[in-house]
C-alpha cells in the first residue's frame, strides 16, 4: 500500500505535499467563518467590515481548495499512470506460465478498473481524510474555548454516529469487494467470447454462451443489489442519528440561552461547527471503508508489479553467428505433470528439421524451450556448443528467431505496422517490397486501395489464411532471422498457398535453419531429419524415407493424418 501512496517521483512528492498544505490552509479559512458569524450576530463588530471579512474567507477557502485539488489530482493521475504503465509492462516481461493461467480480459480489467478505484482513493479520500483530521482537531480547540459543556455534547453525539456506522461500513466493504470481483470476471468473460466469436458461431454455441453469460450477469446483479441495499440502509440511519444529536444539542443549547449562560450567536456558531464536523467525520469513516477496499485492489496490482521477470540472461549474442543449438538431457514438467524426458538432439546451421507426433506429445514444449518461453527443469540447452541458453540475453536470442504460427499473430494496425513490428530500424520501401516478393504477396497487397497501409483487422480478419502466413514469413525476412520456426503454419492452407510458402522456404531459406512442427506430408518429406515425439520422448529420428521403412508407428501416424493418401 505504501508504494502506491508515496510516490517515487520527486515531482509527484512535491505535488502531494503542497496539495496537503493548501488543503490545510483551506480548512483554516473554513474554520474562521463561524466565528465571524458569531461576532456578526452578537453585534461585536462593525457589520460591513465583518461581511467583507467573511467574503474574503469564502474566496480564500475556494481558492485554496482549487489549488489543493489541482495539485492532488496531478499527483493521483501521475501515480496511477505509473502504476498502469509498470503493471502492463511487468506482465509483458513475466514468465509466460503466469499469462497462460490468467484471462487476458480480467488482467486488462484489473489494470484499468481497479486502478481507477485507487485513483479515487489517492485524489479524493486521502486528502479529505488528512484535512478532516486537522479540521476536527482545530474545531474542537475552538469549541472548547467557546463552551466546554456544549463541546462535550457534540463530541459524544459524533462518537455515537461513528459507533453506529462502523459495523455497517464493514458490511458495505464486504459487498463492494464481491461486486468488483464479479465485474472483473464479467469483463474477462466478455473479452473472451468476443475474441472467440467464430468458434461460437460455427459450433452453435450461442445457447451455451447465453446461459453462462446470464448466470454471470445474475451474479453481478445480485452482488451489486446487495451493495446498493446496504448503502441505502446506511443513509436513513445516519439521518436518524443526526436528528437525535441535533435535537439534543438544540434542546440543551436552547436551555442554556434561556437561562442566559449562552448567547444566540455562540449557539448558532456551535451549530455551524457541528455541520462542519459532519463532513470530516464522514470523510474519516469513508477513509476506513475506502482504505480496506482499496487495499484489496492495490494488493492485486502490486502482485502484478512484483512478478518476477522471465529468465533473461545477460550475455548478448547479437553479433554471434548461429552455428548450433543442442539439447542435452532436457526434462520439463508442468507442476507435477512430466512433459519431456531426457531429450537430446542437435540443430546445426542450415538444418531443415521437423518435429511430429501425436497431440500432447511435447512438440510445442520443445519449441517453447527453444524460444525461451519456458526453461528446462533438467539438463541444459547449449548455443554454439559453449553457452548455456539460460545465460544468454533473451532479447538478443529472440532476434535470431522468426516464429510463424498456425494462427496469425498480429496487433491491430496496418499491414506495414505488422510487417515492421519489433524491428530495431525501419526498412526502406524497396526492402519491404523485396520481402513481399519473396513470399509472392506484393501483388495481393497492391490490389488493396491503401496498399500496405491497409488495416489488417482483428487477428488479421481482412487477410486470407495464405496471406496471413506469407505476411508472417515476410516479417521474418525483414527481421533477417537465423532460425525460422513453423508451428503448423501450413496446416490450414490450401495446396496452392502451402506450395507458395514452401517454395519460398526452399528458395530463400536454403542457408537458414528451419524447424517445422507439422503433420503435412508436403512439408516433412523434404526435411533433413524428422524427430518423432511420443509421450515426451524422442521415439525415433531420421529422414522421411528412413522412418517409413524402419518405424511402423511413424507410418501409422501419417496414415491416420492423411487418410487414404499414398505415402
Amino acid at each position: 500500500m505504501k508504494e502506491i501512496i508515496i510516490p517515487k517521483n520527486l515531482k509527484l512528492k512535491l505535488f502531494l505535499c503542497l496539495g496537503v498544505i493548501f488543503s490545510i490552509f483551506a480548512s483554516v479559512a473554513y474554520l474562521l467563518i463561524p466565528q465571524g458569524l458569531e461576532q456578526l450576530i452578537d453585534h461585536k463588530v462593525i457589520v460591513i467590515k465583518m461581511i467583507v471579512k467573511l467574503g474574503l474567507l469564502f474566496v480564500t477557502n475556494l481558492l485554496f481548495n482549487f489549488i489543493s485539488s489541482f495539485l492532488l489530482l496531478t499527483y493521483a493521475e501521475g501515480q496511477i499512470r505509473e502504476s498502469r504503465y509498470d503493471s502492463a509492462l511487468k506482465l509483458l516481461k513475466t514468465d509466460v506460465s503466469f499469462l497462460e493461467t490468467s484471462l487476458s480480459g480480467e488482467l486488462s480489467s484489473r489494470i484499468i478498473n481497479d486502478t481507477e478505484v485507487v485513483r479515487q482513493f489517492l485524489s479524493e479520500v486521502i486528502p479529505s481524510a488528512i484535512s478532516s483530521v486537522i479540521l476536527i482537531f482545530l474545531t474542537f480547540i475552538v469549541l472548547l474555548r467557546l463552551d466546554i459543556g456544549l463541546s462535550i455534547c457534540i463530541f459524544c453525539g459524533l462518537l455515537l454516529m461513528v459507533a453506529f456506522l462502523t459495523p455497517l461500513s464493514a458490511v458495505s466493504r464486504k459487498y463492494a469487494k464481491k461486486k468488483q470481483s464479479h465485474l472483473n470476471s464479467l469483463s474477462g468473460y466478455l473479452t473472451e467470447i468476443f475474441q472467440s466469436i467464430n468458434l461460437i458461431k460455427l459450433n452453435q454455441g450461442y445457447n451455451k454462451i447465453k446461459k453462462q453469460y446470464n448466470q454471470k450477469l445474475l451474479n453481478t446483479s445480485e452482488s451489486s443489489f446487495k451493495y446498493s441495499l446496504v448503502d441505502s440502509f446506511i443513509g436513513p440511519i445516519v439521518y436518524v442519528v443526526l436528528f437525535i444529536v441535533l435535537g439534543f444539542i438544540f434542546a440543551y443549547g436552547g436551555y442554556r440561552v434561556s437561562e442566559g449562560s449562552l448567547t444566540v450567536g455562540t449557539l448558532i456558531a456551535f451549530l455551524i461547527y457541528l455541520f462542519q464536523l459532519l463532513t470530516p467525520f464522514s470523510n474519516i469513516g469513508q477513509f476506513a471503508n475506502q482504505f480496506a477496499k482499496t487495499k484489496q485492489y492495490v494488493s492485486v496490482i502490486s502482485s502484478y508489479r512484483n512478478l518476477p521477470d522471465e529468465d533473461e540472461g545477460s550475455i548478448d549474442v547479437d553479433n554471434n553467428e548461429f552455428l548450433s543449438l543442442e539439447f542435452k538431457n532436457i526434462g520439463f514438467s508442468y507442476g507435477d505433470h512430466d512433459v519431456l524426458h531426457n531429450i537430446n538432439f542437435k540443430i546445426n546451421k542450415g538444418d531443415k528439421l521437423a518435429f511430429i507426433g501425436p497431440s500432447g506429445s511435447g512438440k510445442t514444449t520443445i519449441i517453447n524451450l527453444i524460444l525461451k518461453l519456458y526453461k528446462p527443469i533438467h539438463g541444459k540447452i547449449l548455443f554454439n556448443e559453449q553457452q548455456n541458453l539460460r545465460t544468454i540475453s533473451t532479447d538478443s536470442w529472440r532476434k535470431k528467431i522468426s516464429f510463424i504460427a498456425q494462427d496469425f499473430e498480429s496487433l491491430s494496425g496496418t499491414i506495414y505496422e505488422n510487417l515492421t513490428f519489433g524491428l530495431d530500424s525501419l526498412p526502406n520501401d524497396e526492402t519491404i517490397k523485396e520481402a513481399l516478393r519473396k513470399v509472392n504477396l506484393l501483388e495481393d497487397i497492391e490490389k488493396f486501395e491503401q496498399g500496405w497501409h491497409t488495416l489488417v483487422g482483428e487477428k488479421g480478419s481482412k487477410l486470407s489464411g495464405g496471406q496471413k502466413q506469407r505476411l508472417q514469413l515476410a516479417r521474418g525476412f525483414l527481421k533477417e532471422a537465423d532460425i525460422f520456426i513453423f508451428d503448423e503454419a501450413t496446416s490450414n492452407l490450401d495446396s496452392i498457398s502451402e506450395s507458395i510458402v514452401l517454395s519460398s522456404v526452399e528458395r530463400y531459406l536454403s542457408e537458414k535453419t528451419v524447424i517445422f512442427i507439422t503433420h503435412r506430408l508436403a512439408t516433412i518429406k523434404n526435411v533433413d531429419k524428422i524427430f518423432f515425439i511420443e509421450d515426451g520422448y524422442i521415439a525415433e529420428k531420421g529422414t522421411h524415407e528412413y522412418l517409413l521403412s524402419h518405424y511402423q508407428k511413424y507410418k501409422l501416424y501419417l496414415s491416420k493424418q492423411l487418410g487414404n493418401t499414398r505415402l
